[in-house]
């Protein structure tokens, strides 16, 4: 039983209804003072360097339709944890650009471009279909008024 979930989800039961809160895209992000990334990555270095992943079913499934995994060095269960890992070493990370953005000061990272078109991310709002709740709109609608 749910109220509400928040994240990335395939087909819902008939019995959730679903919503897109925010679309995002995926981008590179590399330590700033990587040594071999000066504000740009060539596919060439992209499937060469080292990659931290987040160890995501929906980020090995989607890895996996794109050609796999690229020079993996790690896969870690978090995301925050990637650009930690990310933030200390050589390595690079394919990770969403809200996210990267959000971090890149904080951690001392450059968030560049991919050298292929990034896949979309849709992350949705889920809750049980059919049922009114005002507490709930109230809650969604400042979800929706927070990721404008």
């Amino acid at each position: 039983r749910i109220d509400l979930a928040l994240g990335r989800f395939g087909a819902l039961p008939r019995e959730f209804a679903g919503e897109t809160v925010y679309s995002d895209r995926y981008c590179i992000v590399a330590r700033a003072r990587h040594p071999k990334l000066k504000g740009r990555v060539s596919q060439s270095q992209y499937d060469t360097i080292g990659h931290v992943y987040a160890h995501a079913e929906s980020e090995v499934a989607q890895a996996e339709r794109d050609g796999g995994h690229a020079a993996m060095r790690a896969a870690v269960p978090r995301w925050l944890t990637v650009l930690e890992m990310i933030a200390a070493s050589d390595a690079i990370a394919t990770v969403p650009r809200r996210l990267a953005m959000r971090y890149a000061k904080p951690l001392k990272l450059q968030v560049l471009k991919p050298p292929f078109e990034p896949f979309r991310i849709d992350v949705s709002a889920v809750r049980p279909a059919g049922r009114a709740d005002a507490g709930l709109e109230w809650l969604l609608d400042g979800i929706r008024q927070a990721l404008v």
